[in-house]
């Protein structure tokens, strides 16, 4: 407009001041709200991140103990049986510890950008499912070492009944091979064949109990 009145007035146009233009402040402005936008959606990507972490934990946990749960119902775990078992406990603490990575890198980006931390999924632990394992085991290795004594007991009576087995065949191979025997002959014969079904009955109630005791742990 003044050049317009100058030029009217047929006057020299003077140069009016500079004007600058806002394209580089609009540039800047574009960049900060696009750098907001994609900060918001790592922090909102970490967080969901964060929470499926938690979730496939939680499922690993619980996973681990069925595993468990399963184990102490089998009253004869194979060493087969207690390893996946504690496999799976494994595996639940290896995604205990991915939850709890993705918990931090999620919160330490909230922080950055300045926004609230959210309260991630809450993830569970396998501290008593190891502890009831444990136990499992340990109540396995308790039944294998008793049924082992009692076999160990079972055949030295077994051993015992054939040792006195074979003093009254010996016995009666005496009496026999007197042509005269008296009456404690006789009696002493007689009290080495009762010696021997002692021992014989002896080492039946052996056997018996390592039978019963092997399948009341099966």
């Amino acid at each position: 407009m003044y050049s317009d009145a100058a030029s009217a007035a047929n006057e020299t146009v003077e140069s009016t001041t500079a004007v600058g233009i806002t394209d580089t402040i609009q540039t800047d402005l574009n960049i900060a709200v696009q750098t907001e936008i994609d900060s918001d959606a790592n922090v909102a990507d970490l967080l969901a991140s964060a929470n499926t972490a938690a979730d496939t934990a939680n499922t690993a946990i619980a996973d681990a103990a069925t595993a468990v749960d399963t184990l102490e119902a089998n009253s004869n775990p194979t060493s087969a049986d207690i390893a996946t078992a504690q496999n799976t406990i494994d595996a639940a603490n290896t995604a205990i510890s991915t939850a709890a990575d993705a918990a931090t890198s999620y919160s330490d980006a909230a922080t950055a950008a300045d926004e609230t931390v959210e309260p991630t999924t809450a993830v569970g632990s396998t501290d008593t499912i190891q502890t009831d394992l444990n136990t499992a085991v340990q109540t396995e290795i308790d039944s294998d070492a008793n049924v082992a004594d009692l076999l160990a007991s079972a055949n030295t009576a077994a051993d015992t009944a054939n040792t006195a087995i074979a003093d009254a065949a010996t016995a009666v191979d005496t009496l026999e091979a007197n042509s005269n025997p008296t009456s404690a002959d006789i009696a002493t014969a007689q009290n080495t064949i009762d010696a021997a079904n002692t021992a014989i009955s002896t080492a039946a109630d052996a056997a018996t109990s390592v039978l019963r005791c092997s399948n009341s742990s099966r």
